[in-house]
C-alpha cells in the first residue's frame, strides 16, 4: 500500500510541475515602415494641402502582417507584425513628405485649403512563389487630388508596385516594403506637382 502511495505521490507531482508550469515565451516581433532620413528638401509651393484619413481594404486594417502563397488565400504571421496598421504608418510618411512640398499640410482640418489629397490603401501583402523559393512584396494604392474649391477631382492614380524581397521571410517582406513604400512616395509627388 505504501508503494502505491508513494507512486501515486510521484505521478502528482510530476503531473503538477507540467500542467502549472508557465507558458512558453513566444518571441514576437514587430516591424515599421521607414524611408531614408536623406530624401532630398523640395521647394515648398505656397499651396495648402488637406490629407484625408487613408482608406484601407478589408483585410489590410490591423497591423498583422499579411502574406499569400496561394491567390487570394489571405494569411498572417503569428510571430510578426507591423507596430501599427499600414494605413497609420503611410499616412505619417505621406504627412511628413508633403511638409517637404507643401507651406501648409493639415490631416484634420479641411477649409481654405488649395488641394486635398485622399487615398485608399488596396493591397499592402507579401507573396511566397513556392515553386523557385522566392517572395515579393506588393502595395497598392489609389490617390485622388481635388481641388476644393470646384469639387472635382483633378488628377489621380493607381500606384501597383512590387518589389522583390531579398530573402523569402517576414524581414525580407519588410525591406521590400520600405523600398516600395519610397517608390510610392516619389510617385505621389509626381502626381502632386
Amino acid at each position: 500500500m505504501k508503494f502505491y502511495l508513494f507512486i501515486l505521490s510521484c505521478l502528482l507531482v510530476l503531473c503538477q510541475c507540467s500542467l502549472f508550469s508557465p507558458m512558453p515565451y513566444i518571441d514576437q516581433t514587430s516591424y515599421e515602415l521607414s524611408v531614408p532620413c536623406a530624401r532630398t528638401p523640395e521647394t515648398k509651393t505656397k499651396k495648402s494641402i488637406y490629407l484625408a484619413p487613408m482608406e484601407v481594404y478589408p483585410g489590410i486594417a490591423s497591423s498583422d502582417m499579411k502574406y499569400l502563397i496561394k491567390p487570394y488565400q489571405a494569411n498572417y504571421f503569428s510571430k510578426n507584425d507591423w507596430v501599427s496598421p499600414p494605413a497609420t504608418q503611410l499616412h505619417y510618411l505621406l504627412m511628413t513628405d508633403l511638409q517637404r512640398m507643401f507651406s501648409y499640410v493639415s490631416d484634420t482640418r479641411i477649409e481654405d485649403v488649395d488641394v486635398i489629397l485622399k487615398t485608399t490603401l488596396i493591397k499592402f501583402e507579401q507573396v511566397f512563389d513556392p515553386r523557385c523559393k522566392k517572395s515579393y512584396f506588393q502595395l497598392c494604392l489609389f490617390a485622388e487630388v481635388i481641388n476644393p474649391k470646384i469639387h472635382r477631382v483633378i488628377k489621380s492614380k493607381t500606384f501597383e508596385i512590387t518589389e522583390t524581397a531579398p530573402t523569402a521571410d517576414p524581414y525580407g517582406g519588410v525591406l521590400a516594403a520600405n523600398k516600395a513604400v519610397e517608390q510610392l512616395l516619389n510617385g505621389i509627388e509626381r502626381l502632386l506637382e
